[in-house]
């Protein structure tokens, strides 16, 4: 603020300072904690390749498109003659440089891929066409096909996996079915002597009831005449016809009387 003093009225010198001398101030290029900075060709800040020239970073980017280009027409190439039998096996042909790693597993080798010089270690050719089955740099003909053949590979092994199930579990289940028709078979059968008992009681009765014979004579005595005739009569033969009115009042009725004399005698 403005104040007055014995010889007037006087302002406050103002300490200003512009843009350019800012950028006297600090080093140019620099930014506020004096980091050097570098810009990219389309104005941002980078680091690494952005420090090189635009036309050094497009050479090297067309060379790298070239040299990617060459690589999948060699493993087309590769891979053409063996389109329609394509097999694990054939994974390694897409390596170079494939050795075998131990001297006593002929299966263990290791290899570098044409397409993006990973180096992989392999047991027989299952790594390598599982790295090929995702590689990112490589033909997309070849990508699929050998995804195809790790999707086979992954279903026959879960049919293997559900058949040996299967086989562990059939003896039981086997045995479980057993049972449950023993089960079944029991029931039927008592079910059967049930009902046969049934009719059996019901036509014993009938016989009583329709020709007056007097209840007492159904005895539960193991020794009574009513016991013993119903025990020869489960003793004889399937067969069995049971003797009609006249056996009953010719030779049985001489038989029985003959044998009672004897016993009385």
């Amino acid at each position: 603020r403005a104040h007055c003093s014995g010889e007037g009225w006087r302002l406050p010198t103002l300490q200003t300072h512009t843009r350019a001398q800012d950028s006297r101030a600090r080093p140019a290029g620099r930014g506020e904690f004096g980091t050097m900075l570098s810009t990219s060709p389309s104005g941002g800040a980078s680091d690494g390749d952005a420090a090189q020239p635009a036309g050094t970073l497009s050479a090297v980017h067309q060379v790298n498109r070239l040299d990617i280009a060459q690589r999948h027409e060699q493993t087309l190439a590769i891979f053409q003659p063996h389109r329609e039998s394509l097999k694990p096996k054939h994974a390694q042909l897409f390596f170079s440089n494939v050795e075998k790693v131990s001297a006593t597993n002929a299966q263990q080798m290791k290899g570098i891929c044409f397409n993006c010089k990973t180096p992989v270690s392999s047991t027989g050719a299952s790594r390598f066409a599982s790295h090929l089955s995702r590689c990112a740099l490589v033909p997309a003909d070849i990508r699929n096909a050998f995804k195809a053949l790790q999707l086979e590979a992954a279903k026959r092994r879960s049919a293997k996996r559900d058949a040996l199930v299967l086989a562990a579990e059939e003896p039981e289940l086997a045995a479980r079915d057993h049972i449950v028709q023993q089960a079944a078979l029991k029931q039927f059968v008592r079910a059967g002597l049930c009902s046969a008992e049934a009719a059996a009681d019901k036509a014993i009765a009938e016989f009583m009831y329709a020709n007056g014979i007097s209840f007492s004579v159904a005895s539960s005595e193991a020794t009574s005449l009513y016991r013993t005739m119903v025990r020869a009569i489960q003793n004889a033969p399937a067969g069995y016809t049971p003797p009609n009115q006249k056996k009953l009042a010719g030779p049985l009725l001489d038989e029985c009387f003959q044998f009672k004399r004897e016993d009385v005698d």
